[in-house]
């Protein structure tokens, strides 16, 4: 049975059967299998594929189940235990696949696999027939709790993104994670991103009870980290009489902040006393939580002139792996805008820069073109499509990169909003010379010295016209003058050393 099941479910790549020898020196990787233990569908290729994503990889086992589908123990396979890619000090005493010679290249995969270890690939399922059996090796401790609104989907909007890489940069560095999301929504596609990253996320229809939880792990989880007022108000006690792990409170951005200046601009009395509300609720999360972490330096500020009593501190939000520097102008005139329409700021800052800011760029440029890009655009951004303006929603990753590199200038028109931006920090980072009001610049000190920070209409149309005038030569000088900006801020080394400085201030004020 288990040669058939072989015959019927064979690996992608060319392979040999040899029965009851222990190396095969001539193979690159070899499989040890139990004549009891029989493939599934796309087995061979999920373990294989794990090697070649690990190239220092010593070994991958496969999740094991009986024949009812159940895994060891009699647990459900499906719960959250088993769905994600996780280190393992030994490998399966049933299925196992080594690697005969060394293996070449960087690792594709996210995961710190210390050296000799291996990897545990739930992707990868072996049938057991009969009795006997084994079970997973190797406590975890010390485990991060992300406790969030929902799974991250870090192509939809900057907070999503935010906290996606929160949690890559954990895991790299050789940190174990667990998510919570509280809306229970299983969101596959977006769950798989973490579970591939070795995350055991806790949402869909077999979720526990996040206290029951808590109580069942206290002694291996090192911290609590909460996003979002309305999450925290709702979890803070429970998680706190659950366990003794420090409590760290994300929010963000000030919301009240946000959403008093959408007020003032909109001249909205329910929105203002909204804010008020949320104010009240903001300075009790303080209260509640061992620290809590903010974007920007000035969002801190007002946390301590509004509530000393609290521990306040700024966190690093945004990351990336490498910063190209330009090397040639783009041909073009576009004027690009980036934002998440889920967001009432983007939304309305669009819609006031297509009307009031733009004619005037057209006036004295004809020329030029603008492209909004970002998720879900709702229908009064949609409608400023036209001959000069495009509007293109839910680009991909490679999309996104095409459109900053064509064009010639970033803006962010933002009339209200609170923390750092993500598409401020991505212009900067792109290389794409910047205009931008106060608040896409809140967070970004000395960055006046590389960009344009405008305020009126009148004076980011003149800045957008001015950029899209300047020579090459200019014009690459003040492009890298940002990426370098963007290089010594926004490493993912500094993210590290940023959230283990929240953890070790967080752990010293629970004591």
């Amino acid at each position: 049975m288990c040669l058939c099941a072989i015959a019927a479910n064979p690996p992608g790549v060319p392979f040999v059967v040899s029965v009851g020898t222990e190396t095969l020196p001539d193979a690159p990787l070899q499989l040890d299998l139990d004549a009891r233990c029989l493939a599934t569908p796309g087995a061979f290729d999920a373990l294989v594929g794990t090697m070649n994503d690990y190239p220092a990889l010593a070994f991958v086992s496969p999740l094991i189940v009986t024949a009812d589908g159940k895994v060891m123990g009699g647990a459900d396979r499906r719960g959250s235990r088993h769905n994600y890619v996780r280190r393992d000090s030994h490998p399966s005493q049933l299925v196992w696949m080594r690697r005969n010679r060394p293996g070449e290249g960087s690792a594709r995969g996210e995961i710190a696999v210390p050296p000799n270890w291996g990897l545990r690939q739930p992707a990868a399922v072996f049938v057991l027939l009969g009795e006997g059996g084994e079970t997973i090796q190797g406590a975890e401790s010390d485990v991060t709790v992300i406790v969030e609104q929902s799974i991250p989907e870090p192509d939809h909007s900057a907070g999503h993104r935010n906290i996606f890489e929160f949690v890559r940069t954990l895991v790299r560095d050789g940190q174990t994670v667990k998510f919570w999301a509280m809306d229970g929504q299983a969101k596959p596609e977006y769950a798989g991103a973490l579970q591939r990253m070795g995350v055991e996320v806790l949402s869909g229809a077999l979720r526990p009870d996040l206290t029951q939880w808590l109580r069942q792990h206290r002694g291996s989880i090192g911290r609590v980290l909460v996003c979002r007022p309305d999450v925290a108000d709702f979890y803070l006690e429970r998680i706190r009489a659950a366990c003794h792990a420090p409590l760290i409170y994300y929010g963000h951005d000030l919301h009240f902040v946000r959403m008093r200046m959408q007020a003032g601009v909109a001249e909205d009395r329910r929105l203002a006393s909204a804010a008020d509300a949320m104010e009240r609720l903001e300075r009790s999360i303080w209260q509640r939580a061992d620290i809590a972490l903010y974007p920007t330096a000035e969002e801190v500020e007002i946390v301590h002139s509004l509530c000393p009593d609290a521990v306040a501190r700024q966190v690093q939000i945004f990351c990336f792996d490498d910063f190209p520097p330009r090397e040639a102008m783009p041909a073009g005139t576009e004027v690009l805008f980036v934002a998440g329409f889920g967001h009432a700021p983007n939304v309305d800052a669009a819609v006031w820069f297509a009307a009031e800011v733009f004619p005037l760029i057209v006036a004295e440029c004809p020329d030029a073109r603008l492209v909004i890009a970002g998720s879900a655009p709702p229908p009064e951004v949609v409608a400023l499509a036209s001959a000069t303006i495009a509007v293109r929603s839910w680009l991909s990753e490679a999309e996104l990169t095409e459109a900053y590199a064509a064009a010639r200038v970033a803006v962010v028109p933002l009339r209200f909003g609170a923390g750092l931006k993500l598409k401020a920090v991505e212009a900067l980072r792109n290389g794409v010379p910047l205009v931008t009001s106060p608040v896409g610049a809140q967070g970004l000190p000395d960055l006046d010295d590389v960009a344009v920070v405008a305020e009126t209409h009148a004076q980011l149309a003149a800045a957008v016209t001015d950029t899209l005038s300047l020579n090459d030569a200019d014009w690459l000088a003040r492009a890298n003058r940002q990426v370098d900006y963007a290089a010594a801020r926004f490493g993912r080394a500094a993210m590290l050393l940023s959230l283990q400085a929240a953890f070790e201030a967080a752990e010293a004020r629970r004591g």
